[in-house]
């Protein structure tokens, strides 16, 4: 859903991996656990550091400077 990166007052990120009600999906989730963890590390590490080289996605990281230099004060605080 939506809910998190359009409710909460938070840096947030969205993966999607799979349908949990998909039988096809929970047998490849269960089969392939570790390609999964993987995913997920590398989506919270490019949320960081960004990524280069990589294989399938490029990204920049998030520019958290502009998070902590805010006019009304260091938003993670």
């Amino acid at each position: 859903t939506w809910a998190v990166p359009t409710y909460v007052n938070a840096i947030s990120a969205f993966v999607e991996l799979a349908h949990t009600t998909s039988k096809r999906d929970h047998l490849r989730m269960a089969r392939y656990r570790h390609i999964y963890a993987e995913a997920i590390a590398v989506s919270a590490y490019s949320l960081l550091y960004g990524l280069g080289d990589a294989r399938v996605a490029k990204g920049k990281p998030i520019n958290l400077a502009r998070y902590q230099n805010l006019a009304g004060g260091n938003y993670f605080k």
